[in-house]
């Protein structure tokens, strides 16, 4: 698992450079049209770039509930996202959550594969090296469910993407 390969630069009308600046969470959810990026923080996607405001503004409530079930800390956590396609050609989103130095701690893949299921993820770095876990929910309301009910699933989730 590498860094989102997220422009960390562009140019500006007069062609000089501008550090791309990525809100925290928070910003994120204060003013979400005017403090994202100019691609909705959008890193990678597939789709029609006018879509993808929609896009984000769809992905806003599943952050908000992340932060308000406390699975992520609003001021030290950035948000990424992601549009792809699957082999059958349907588009999907994902969410991924970086911490201010835009290492990615985890996600959640919304609608991936054949059969829409739900792809939730956390990263651990051990000794250099990374390793990713997931779990597979039938759909966003049973990873709700279980992440308001299930301690074992709220401690790991808190302990890798609350950093």
């Amino acid at each position: 698992m590498r860094k989102p390969r997220f422009p960390k630069e562009t140019k500006d009308e007069n062609q000089e450079v501008q550090k791309v600046y990525i809100p925290t969470v928070k910003e994120m959810l204060e003013d979400p049209l005017n403090s994202t990026t100019e691609s909705f923080n959008f890193y990678a996607w597939k789709c029609n770039t006018n879509k993808l405001k929609n896009r984000m503004q769809k992905l806003i409530p599943k952050i908000k509930f992340l932060v308000k079930s406390g699975l992520i800390d609003e001021n030290n956590t950035k948000i990424l996202f992601r549009n792809d396609i699957t082999r059958k050609r349907s588009f999907y989103d994902s969410i991924r959550i970086v911490d201010m130095d835009e290492n990615v701690l985890g996600g959640i893949s919304l609608d991936v594969g054949d059969e829409h299921k739900k792809n939730i993820w956390y990263v651990e770095y051990n000794e250099g090296k990374v390793e990713p876990y997931e779990a597979i929910f039938d759909n966003w309301s049973s990873f709700k469910n279980e992440s308001k009910t299930d301690q074992e699933l709220r401690d790991i989730l808190q302990k890798y993407w609350k950093k």
